[in-house]
């Protein structure tokens, strides 16, 4: 039954993360999560279980948490978040960014269960930041090296690559707003 007020049906909220987190996972991923299944997930199976949202967005973060480690894993995954601008790692922060990695590498729900409320609330708009983020990440070149010209030249070519690419993303947003305005 749908709320009179809101028009959607309680788990369709986010006002109980679990519960909002359990149904975004059943509807986008097509598990067959319960709230107690979701609640008993171990530490291990939770990283697995970001990873495997956030390998939706990017590819290179799919497999097995288990060959490829749990530090590891927490590695990829704060790296992506950092990218899609997820608040708590938002800011560079290096410390912050390996407190959150160790949390997650440690399955730690208070980690993990806030990460997975946050991609799953929108996760279209995350599937398209990071698919612009991989070529728009800023390049980081210790500054030193950009005194040699030849590096500078290229790294100034990757710059202008940037804007066009971010220019041309943004033009093909605006002609597919437009075309689905008109189908309308």
């Amino acid at each position: 039954s749908k709320s009179f007020i809101t028009g959607r049906r309680p788990h369709e909220t986010m006002a109980d993360p679990e519960i909002f987190i359990v149904s975004r996972l059943n509807d986008c991923f097509g598990l067959d999560l319960t709230l107690v299944d979701f609640d008993e997930k171990a530490p291990g199976e939770l990283l697995q279980l970001l990873l495997d949202v956030l390998a939706e967005l990017d590819p290179r973060l799919r497999g097995d948490v288990r060959d490829k480690g749990a530090e590891a894993g927490a590695d990829g995954a704060a790296d992506l978040l950092r990218l899609l601008k997820y608040p708590p790692l938002r800011e560079k922060d290096d410390g912050a960014r390996r407190a959150w990695a160790a949390g997650a590498a440690a399955g730690a729900a208070a980690t993990i269960h806030p990460a997975l409320h946050w991609l799953l609330g929108d996760l279209e708009r995350h599937r398209t930041r990071a698919y612009v983020a991989r070529f728009l990440a800023p390049a980081d070149v210790p500054p030193h090296l950009l005194e040699e010209p030849a590096l500078r030249e290229v790294w100034e070519h990757h710059r202008a690559l940037q804007r066009d690419f971010r220019d041309a993303h943004r033009a093909l947003v605006a002609a597919r707003a437009a075309a689905a305005g008109g189908d309308a």
